[in-house]
């Protein structure tokens, strides 16, 4: 619908006419609205000012501020400047000392009769408003002056705005731009222009790509880092508007996190263990080196990101896990491994058919990914089995001896015992000896023979307390036995004990005392 030059006057001349609206809502009910085009004269506005403050007026609506730095005559100058552009800034009587008793203005627009008189009063200075308008423009009025008060709070909310604002016109120029652009000028490394003029900080983005944010960046005089902006562009037919996103916390963070997974590769790249962390959908997101030479597998292959069941089925064709009895169920069980390592519960070990051990670990991680372990653990193993045969075969000599033996560890504990020693003491259970100390040894000792002194220097000599030196003693039985006992230090710092029957004790065996103590 095209503008007629009368709705334009009406827009113009709004705010002006406040105060009448004002008044007459409140001293009369509201009239029937008439036709647009019937002219009728409204009551002249007065303004009676004393300097540059107004005393008063049938128009106070008028006279609100539109910002806190104006005073009583520059809001009224604001008002009346669209149709008035003359009228002066400041009340021109406060200087003119009665020289010029009255000013006249004119309006501006040719289909406007309305005229301003300034008259001065002496000490006061009466403004009267002359005009004729269309009867019904009191509604028009309320919506213009509300719209231009919420017209006022949007241009402080977008000054004020702590994100960058402007606005780019057709020809290439920023016409408009908030504080905080203002701010990033200043801060900007533009040395050779005015500090008042505003400049292009960022380029002009692709019109195509209206509403997607183009991520920018700029250096500041604060430091040679820069700083980065999400920019958002809305262009429109008088040109576009712009909004900058302050993200340089996001792209530090990403920074950051890239420098932190980039350690975490280097650190990974030096273990022996191999690791392999799959995604929350199950598809291979990170391997290491190790893992490359543990299972055998191309690196073509894990690049592919394979998914969990691909990456084990390439490991049980490569035979680098125990073959399956049961295809079915082992491609269950891989189901289960997944479920077991989400909860951290998932460990075995795998005897390949090549002899290596591999230990197999799996564990959770953030945002539902798993990560598996791993280990070769064939060296162990086999160190193990030896050290377990090894030890096989020493209670297999010990148990050999015609001697009833204990060997006793540097701190009492009982280390070994053959099956002589158990049938002397009568000690049926082969844990209950090997859970046995020096201690649990000399009570029995005491309660079995006569008594004797042996007991706490053998004790004493398996614990450290005196000289490590060989001791021989004989020994008398409640039953009539005669042993010959030796305690005998050997490695890292154990005590061997070690009983022979020599035959049946004479009469008087309770008076019998250590026989001998080598040194």
């Amino acid at each position: 619908m095209p503008i007629t030059p009368a709705q334009i006057l009406v827009v113009l001349i709004c705010a002006m006419l406040a105060g009448v609206l004002s008044v007459a809502l409140r001293l009369r009910a509201p009239a029937p609205v008439k036709d647009s085009g019937e002219i009728k004269t409204v009551p002249d506005l007065n303004f009676l000012f004393e300097g540059q403050t107004l005393v008063h007026t049938n128009a106070p609506a008028l006279i609100r501020p539109l910002s806190a730095d104006d005073t009583d005559w520059t809001a009224l100058t604001r008002r009346l400047a669209p149709r008035f552009s003359e009228f002066p800034a400041e009340n021109p009587m406060a200087a003119s000392a009665g020289k010029t008793p009255m000013l006249t203005y004119v309006s501006d627009l040719t289909a406007d009769s309305g005229l301003v008189e300034i008259t001065d009063l002496g000490a006061q200075t009466r403004v009267l408003v002359k005009q004729s308008l269309p009867e019904n423009l009191g509604e028009m009025l309320h919506d213009s002056i509300e719209g231009v008060l919420q017209s006022n709070r949007f241009e402080h909310l977008v000054e004020n705005a702590p994100a960058p604002i402007w606005h780019v016109n057709p020809d290439g120029g920023i016409d408009y731009a908030n504080a905080a652009y203002r701010a990033l000028c200043r801060m900007a490394r533009y040395t050779d222009v005015a500090s008042d003029e505003l400049v292009h900080l960022f380029a002009e983005p692709d019109r195509s790509r209206s509403g997607v944010p183009v991520r920018q960046s700029i250096v500041t005089r604060t430091g040679e880092k820069p700083h980065w902006f999400d920019i958002y562009s809305l262009p429109h037919a008088c040109g576009t508007q712009h909004y900058a996103i302050d993200v340089n916390a996001v792209v530090n963070a990403a920074v950051a996190q890239r420098n932190f997974v980039q350690t975490l590769a280097k650190t990974f790249a030096q273990l022996s263990i191999g690791l392999a962390i799959f995604d929350r959908n199950r598809q291979l997101a990170l391997f290491n080196p190790a893992l490359i030479n543990l299972t055998k597998m191309p690196v073509e292959f894990l690049s592919t990101r394979p998914a969990l069941i691909s990456f084990f089925d390439h490991m049980r064709e490569s035979n680098m896990m125990p073959e399956p009895k049961n295809y079915p169920t082992w491609r269950d069980n891989i189901s289960r491994l997944a479920e077991e390592a989400r909860d951290g519960t998932y460990t075995e070990i795998w005897s390949l058919s090549s002899g290596l051990t591999y230990k197999v670990t799996g564990r959770p991680h953030p945002d539902g990914a798993l990560a598996f372990l791993f280990e070769d653990i064939s060296e162990e193993i086999r160190v193990t089995r030896d050290f377990r045969a090894e030890l096989d075969l020493c209670r297999s000599a010990v148990d050999a001896m015609e001697e009833a033996v204990v060997i006793f560890t540097t701190n009492g504990a009982v280390s070994l015992g053959n099956r002589r020693f158990q049938h002397l003491w009568d000690i049926k259970d082969k844990a209950q000896l090997e859970r046995s100390t020096i201690v649990d040894c000399c009570e029995i000792w005491a309660k079995t023979c006569e008594p004797s002194d042996a007991w706490d220097e053998i004790n004493a000599l398996v614990t450290g307390a005196r000289s490590r030196a060989p001791r021989t003693y004989r020994l008398a039985t409640r039953n009539g036995l005669s042993l010959l006992c030796t305690a005998t230090p050997i490695a890292v710092g154990g005590t061997m004990v070690s009983f022979r029957t020599v035959g049946a004790m004479p009469a008087d065996a309770k008076a019998l005392n250590r026989v001998t103590t080598s040194s």
